[in-house]
């Protein structure tokens, strides 16, 4: 049973429930929603479609960062 960290006065208890939850949240990956990674993907390809005309190349760095980024939350 988890303690109400609102309700508990019991020190050694909070600081058994602040270690658990740092051990749930250091176990977790970061993540993006669908919409989150979908935005970012357009950002990227709106990037290469306007490379040219943004700095002279066919390809845009911004884009690749953006993939990479991508590619790093998977």
């Amino acid at each position: 049973m988890r303690i109400d960290p609102d309700a508990c006065r019991d020190p050694d208890l909070l600081a058994a429930e602040l270690r658990r939850l740092r051990t749930v949240i250091a176990a977790g990956e970061p993540t993006l929603t669908d919409a989150e990674r979908e935005a970012i993907e357009d950002a990227a390809g709106i990037c290469e479609e306007h490379a040219e005309e943004y700095d002279g190349t066919d390809s845009s760095p911004i884009a690749d960062t953006l993939r990479k980024l991508l590619e790093r939350l998977k």
